[in-house]
């Protein structure tokens, strides 16, 4: 996240994004929304144990709302894929042109709507936490898009992290089960999002087979090297 005064929480629900926002200071002012108003009493009432105080609650539907406060970045996280594009779509607030996305489900539908709504991205990687994957998208109102794919984040085909190949692992497995239990159906999509994964496997293996010589070479021109016991 990048670092900025005012900051847009949508879906606040309990208030811990809040709390993390200041602990890193990331953000000076917090804009605190949720379409329930239970669930921004519980930020509330978080807010006020923590001693949070630069915080405007809003109860709104997404960024249906209007403040005082000037804003060009929000969040949504923690919400469905299908809402997190509709929430994009209903945008009221003109001066909120960035948006970090994580969405709990449905990535490539996120994916899509911003690639139709011309929006550039500037981060979008796996990240592995707590037994589940999720797609971090970090991009802004456009009037071109840069998404090579709608299945698999930017920085993850460039930078080919770890939690990248393990969910590309998981994908070939899920995808081989089905195929077992699919023995005589042909699924052009599947086989072409197969044949994806794959391929990508192959460039990962082949990006761990030269850093792994490119390791080597080092540790046998530098003997005495700290890396060389690492």
């Amino acid at each position: 996240m990048p670092q900025v005064d005012t900051v847009v929480d949508v879906g606040c629900d309990h208030g811990y994004l809040e709390e993390l926002i200041f602990k890193t200071g990331k953000a000076k002012f917090v804009i605190a929304t949720d379409i329930s108003e239970k669930s921004l009493e519980k930020t509330k009432i978080r807010a006020k144990k923590l001693n949070l105080n630069n915080i405007e609650f809003v109860c709104a539907d997404g960024l249906q709302f209007k403040s005082q406060r000037k804003s060009n970045l929000a969040i949504i996280a923690g919400i469905g894929g299908v809402e997190t594009a509709n929430i994009l779509k209903n945008n009221k607030i003109e001066d909120v042109t960035e948006f970090i996305l994580v969405p709990v489900q449905n990535s490539v539908y996120v994916r899509k709507f911003l690639i139709d709504e011309k929006y550039e991205v500037i981060y979008d990687e796996t990240l592995f936490e707590r037994g589940k994957y999720y797609s971090v998208i970090y991009c802004k109102k456009s009037n071109k898009t840069n998404i090579k794919s709608y299945r698999f984040g930017i920085s993850d085909l460039n930078n080919l992290g770890e939690d990248f190949e393990r969910f590309v692992n998981r994908e070939l497995k899920n995808l081989q089960f089905l195929d077992k239990l699919d023995v005589n159906k042909v699924d052009a999509e599947k086989q072409e999002y197969k044949k994806q994964l794959e391929q990508i496997k192959e460039k990962i293996k082949c990006n761990q087979q030269f850093n792994n010589h490119r390791r080597q070479k080092f540790i046998e021109n530098n003997p005495k090297s700290t890396y060389h016991n690492s």
